[in-house]
């Protein structure tokens, strides 16, 4: 397909016919932006802009508005395109700008207007990557209305096997992973990613090919695999600079924010907050705003600033313009926003907060311990410390489907050593704290590994070399060592850092150097 694309780009320069060139044009443009070449393809802008008219045009300009981020004005131009295919009977061009329509309803978080779009496609396509493109607008498209297990009722046609879903269908297995990642289920989750993320060069998706690796990176979060979550960032980093557009940089800004925050780099984290501000004012739709200041709240959370945490999610879950938004992304922030309140003492907002968390439905553990987490903390706002208790240690006795999420389990483990200490059981509570301590530690999470130390009376923890040794390191020698030390080959790591086995030595011989 890319060279195809550059085949079309040079006939539209020596075409002798207008149409000829404009025809080329058009189709070289289209083609970039479908194999995510953005950047290259927004190049050629101002010469779409002079071609003639017609719906072939209103399309391109329309896939080129979603490369700059501009997805309002995409939704718009695709509408005309399909209306006017339609209006011309040409059903099938109809039935791919349908698609790619609804492929931006998702973004903008039109459920709605997603499967409308959709089922007009699946009516009239004859291309099998625009019906996959259809089939993953049409579970978005349900998930954004009753949320991410709705959405997955919908893809049950797709097999447990992630390897053997065709490539047409790449899209449907993309959206499969995010929703598994925020119904709870990350395991599964990841096992979708990261095919999908192998395929991002077969030219098969129409969505952003760093996606699969930016919900790799929450479920790696998640389960408290916190080098794998960095090297994933850093993996889509460099992805991003090639096929990427402005959004994804957001996105990257986003999840760095808050791996930096509840690593204690505060200013980093605050750096990055303020590099993901600079993209959301670009944009011409809401999804970033929504997103930017879930992503401050959690990193507010991380400083123990509960209160601004509380004030940021509030407002985000109480705007009905967010109502889709809130649905599809409740799993991750409504445990944050309770658990906040409630250490701020608002008993009515938490326990609303955690009955709305209870109702959505999940897969695998998550979902149940992110309740028991909000539970607790309310019960202890409550002055309830026996039912706390209660629901704490049966939160960490539930079984690990799905995945063990560590990190909410160590903030439950954290919370019931700090309960059992105020209710004077200072030996299973300081045995609790210290367990999540460590556990805390391994994660690469100093800053909420010191809180669970001081709470535990134990002074702060000794300062260690070794440390000081790995901050000197590049983010992608930190991911080479990090691999090395667990006994991957050369071959392995580059495999999994999509680099050249030259590369790698390349970084282990800066890393001898160093130290």
């Amino acid at each position: 397909i890319a060279l195809a694309a550059q085949y079309s780009l040079a006939a539209s320069q020596v075409d002798p016919s207008a149409d000829g060139r404009q025809t080329a044009l058009l189709s070289a443009v289209r083609l970039l932006v479908i194999t995510g070449q953005y950047r290259s393809a927004l190049q050629h802008r101002a010469r779409v802009t002079h071609t003639a008219s017609g719906p072939r045009r209103s399309e391109v300009l329309g896939l080129l508005d979603f490369a700059d981020g501009q997805d309002t004005a995409s939704h718009s131009r695709l509408r005309e395109a399909w209306k006017t295919y339609e209006s011309l009977a040409e059903h099938s061009a109809a039935a791919t700008a349908a698609a790619e329509s609804g492929m931006v309803a998702c973004s903008l978080g039109l459920g709605a207007e997603a499967l409308a779009s959709s089922a007009y496609a699946l009516r009239h396509a004859e291309d099998e990557v625009v019906r996959g493109m259809a089939h993953a607008n049409t579970a978005y498209g349900h998930a954004l209305l009753g949320g991410p297990a709705e959405g997955l009722l919908q893809l049950e046609y797709l097999g447990d096997d992630a390897g053997a879903v065709s490539h047409a269908e790449t899209d449907s297995l993309t959206h499969r992973g995010m929703l598994r990642m925020l119904a709870g289920d990350l395991t599964g989750a990841l096992l979708d990613l990261s095919v999908s993320a192998r395929r991002r060069n077969w030219g098969m998706s129409r969505i952003s090919v760093t996606a699969p690796l930016l919900y790799s990176v929450w479920c790696h979060f998640f389960l408290g695999d916190w080098r794998a979550a960095s090297r994933t960032l850093s993996v889509a980093r460099d992805v991003a600079q090639t096929t990427g557009r402005s959004l994804d940089f957001f996105a990257l800004h986003c999840l760095s924010a808050i791996l930096f925050s509840f690593s204690g780099r505060t200013e980093a984290a605050e750096a990055d907050l303020r590099e993901a501000a600079e993209v959301e004012m670009s944009v011409d739709f809401p999804a970033p705003g929504f997103h930017l200041s879930a992503t401050q709240a959690v990193v507010a959370f991380a400083q123990q600033d509960y209160g601004r945490a509380a004030s940021l999610l509030e407002q985000l879950y109480d705007d009905p313009a967010h109502a889709s938004r809130t649905r599809l992304f409740g799993l991750p922030h409504l445990p944050v926003l309770a658990v906040a309140q409630a250490r701020n003492g608002d008993v009515a907002h938490a326990e609303r907060a955690t009955r709305r968390l209870a109702a959505s439905a999940g897969r695998g553990v998550m979902h149940p311990l992110a309740c028991a987490w909000a539970e607790g903390a309310t019960a202890v706002a409550r002055g309830e410390g026996d039912a706390a208790v209660h629901i704490y240690r049966a939160a960490l006795n539930l079984p690990r489907t799905g995945g063990n999420p560590l990190l909410i389990r160590t903030f439950v483990r954290h919370d019931l050593g700090a309960l059992l200490l105020d209710r004077g059981e200072d030996e299973q509570g300081r045995t609790a704290l210290r367990e999540a301590e460590a556990s805390f530690r391994g994660m690469g999470a100093e800053r909420l590994a010191e809180a669970s130390r001081a709470r535990a009376g134990d002074g702060p923890a000794a300062s260690n070399a070794a440390r000081a040794v790995w901050e000197d390191l590049s983010d992608r020698e930190k991911d080479v060592a990090d691999l090395v030390a667990r006994g991957w080959t050369n071959r392995e790591i580059a495999a999994e850092l999509y680099l050249s086995v030259k590369t790698v030595e390349y970084h282990l011989g800066n890393i001898y150097t160093k130290h």
